[in-house]
């Protein structure tokens, strides 16, 4: 897959096609980071709270 680069001369029609895809890409990327955030620091948060001396 060759990459698309935006040259002086795309015409201000195709701008949409090339960031609507982009737009779709970065907010998957975002999720799957965030899934592994929320399921470590979970785990991580749990672990620590037991852990200490009011724990369970």
């Amino acid at each position: 897959m060759k990459p698309t680069v935006i040259s002086q001369d795309t015409p201000w029609g195709e701008i949409p096609s090339l960031l609507l895809p982009a737009y779709g890409e970065t907010w998957l990327m975002v999720a799957i980071v965030m899934l592994f955030v929320v399921t470590l620091g979970g785990l991580v948060g749990v672990v620590l709270f037991n852990a200490s001396p009011r724990g369970l």
